[in-house]
């Protein structure tokens, strides 16, 4: 990738995170109503607000790492206020993509609403308030695991977990050099502009240039440099 393109690539995001940082530090209550893809930036964008509501059809996810780079407009470090840093890792390193209840389930919105409730909660604001939920047994034994389990272990290991086959297989179709910084920004949990310390070597490496040539195309294989 071409020298000039990487830095109007780190000036573009530096820009986005001091926007971003200011809706996230706002003296104003902050609510995000998302109706539709809430997919990498959108979803930084929402983890901004002090609350959000979906409508049941909205659906939400970090794609970044299936391209060969990794969320750099806070997505490593917002959602671990809301979610923790094991499914953090979940969802940065697999890109699954949540429906807005399993959304609601695990704690990274904060409601599901009807398009009359959203009507009615824009004209009531004060209404919504951020929720706490308790994770399913499910969800605990993923954030666990994702909290003790490390990059290297996932796409190296030979033995996999029971039920983890496919969660694992997705991982190891991911770009290893994303994953690896993920990895670091999610534990270190430094705050959003931490990731931009990643952004030129990121975008140096063959496959950041492959993933963001695929875009639309089959996934390459990516090669860890």
């Amino acid at each position: 990738m071409k020298a000039n393109t990487i830095s109007e690539i780190v000036d573009f995001t530096t820009d986005g995170q001091k926007l971003f940082t200011r809706i996230d530090e706002s003296d104003k209550k902050i609510i995000v109503m998302v109706n539709g893809f809430a997919l990498g930036g959108g979803l930084e964008l929402a983890l901004t607000a002090d609350v959000i509501v979906a409508l049941n059809k909205a659906i939400f996810a970090f794609p970044e790492t299936g391209i060969g780079i990794y969320p750099g407009l806070g997505g490593t470090q917002r959602p671990i206020n809301r979610i923790g840093k094991g499914l953090t890792k979940y969802l940065v390193y697999t890109g699954q993509i949540l429906s807005a209840q399993k959304a609601a389930e695990i704690g990274l919105i904060d409601k599901v609403v009807t398009w009359d409730e959203m009507v009615s909660l824009i004209a009531n604001p004060d209404l919504l308030e951020k929720n706490s939920v308790t994770l399913s047994e499910k969800w605990q034994k993923l954030s666990d695991y994702f909290d003790n389990t490390t990059v290297e272990a996932l796409f190296n290991m030979d033995e996999i977990p029971e039920g983890m086959e496919k969660i694992i297989g997705k991982i190891r179709t991911k770009a290893p050099v994303a994953m690896k910084i993920v990895e670091t920004l999610i534990n270190e949990n430094l705050g959003p502009e931490s990731e931009l310390d990643h952004l030129e070597t990121i975008f140096n490496t063959v496959d950041a240039l492959a993933g963001l040539q695929s875009v639309g195309k089959k996934p390459p294989e990516y090669k860890g440099r």
